[in-house]
């Protein structure tokens, strides 16, 4: 495999990896210096600090921040707070590894609201990686009908958003409400020779819209019945030839009888 192919298959499994994420992390890259007091070096911060961190590039429509201020406990000195803003159109469910007690918790987090979670435990490492994860959608009932959408959603993959998940859903929507309507006309057809051909037809587009289900046997018994009613038709179309050639040869008798007759009548009148 030379080195092009090498790098493309990289890229795809790579891809295929990140959408199937269900979670992103956040990772802190800076981190404030510490200060003498009283000739030892410590960490001062009695408010919190928005810190540095690489973001996150898997659910754009939340924005993630991590601040830290210092603790009271000199061997675990620092006190993360994750806070998070839900800038979608819509109610959103999340977790991270540093709301509740500090070994992560969930929250809904209401359109256009920030939330900042409870605190979490002390400290001792000062580049954590926070962890955010179980990304769920709620949807209201006008969606849920005009889309397709659940009342609230699985955990979203990575890449997904709240507007994607809803256009996904609704290209699904318009697929099964298409194969429903083929199947109404497929049940309401009969078993003429256009109703027939009308049924292939159909059978067909369901075969290539509904991976589901098997059409084949349908199929087949349609194509049987249309080959039983054209084997019909010929055969009829054949007796009907017979019929009309066998009635030639009287028609040709019947005229020669007939001419026989007249030229008898005029040899009389002479």
């Amino acid at each position: 495999m030379n080195l092009k192919k090498l790098l493309l298959l990289t890229i795809l499994i790579t891809s295929l990896q990140i959408y199937g994420q269900t979670s992103t992390n956040v990772k802190v890259t800076h981190f404030p210096g510490n200060t003498l007091v009283d000739g030892v070096s410590t960490f001062v911060a009695p408010k919190y600090i928005r810190l540095s961190t690489n973001g996150q590039n898997c659910f754009n429509f939340l924005d993630v921040q991590v601040y830290v201020r210092a603790s009271s406990d000199k061997q675990k000195p620092y006190k993360f707070k994750v806070e998070v803003t839900n800038n979608s159109n819509y109610d959103v469910n999340l977790a991270t590894s540093m709301w509740g007690l500090g070994n992560g918790g969930s929250h809904t987090i209401k359109s256009g609201v920030t939330y900042d979670g409870l605190g979490g435990n002390n400290y001792t490492e000062k580049y954590p990686t926070i962890k955010v994860y179980q990304i769920q959608v709620e949807y209201n009932q006008s969606d849920q009908e005009q889309y397709g959408v659940p009342s609230i959603t699985n955990d979203l993959s990575c890449g997904q958003t709240p507007e994607s998940y809803k256009n996904q859903k609704l290209v699904q929507k318009e697929k099964k409400d298409e194969i429903v309507i083929l199947r109404n006309e497929l049940n309401a057809l009969g078993n003429s020779e256009e109703d027939l051909n009308e049924k292939l037809s159909i059978l067909k587009k369901l075969e290539n819209k509904d991976p589901n289900r098997n059409y084949q046997n349908q199929i087949s018994n349609t194509e049987q019945a249309l080959k039983r009613l054209n084997e019909e038709k010929e055969k009829k179309r054949k007796e009907e030839e017979e019929k009309r050639r066998l009635k030639k040869p009287k028609r040709k008798k019947r005229k020669r009888k007939k001419m026989r007759l007249q030229k008898l009548r005029k040899k009389k009148m002479k």
